[in-house]
């Protein structure tokens, strides 16, 4: 992430609870050479613009759908902005 205030503003809704999901293009993986996450029971060190860790993650659901089919729940669940679909 190359906008410190950014991470910082991610890590702090992770750290509160009020991210408790996040989204990411498909072709980002591929453009990236990274694998689709999965559910493996592995986890994640969150980390703020410090390199600080906030928070530890692991995945409990992994799903791919359309941006048409994105729910108001799952925008909640982003925490970003207003928590609209809209936003």
């Amino acid at each position: 992430m190359t906008d410190p205030e950014l991470g910082y503003e991610l890590a702090e809704l992770v750290r509160t609870g009020k991210k408790s999901a996040t989204t990411s293009a498909l072709i980002e993986y591929d453009m990236y050479n990274e694998p689709i996450p999965t559910v493996d029971g592995k986890f994640d060190i969150v980390l703020n613009s410090k390199c600080e860790p906030v928070a530890i993650l692991t995945n409990s659901k992994v799903y791919q759908t359309t941006f048409d089919k994105v729910t108001a729940e799952r925008a909640l669940k982003e925490g970003e902005g207003d928590l609209s679909l809209s936003y």
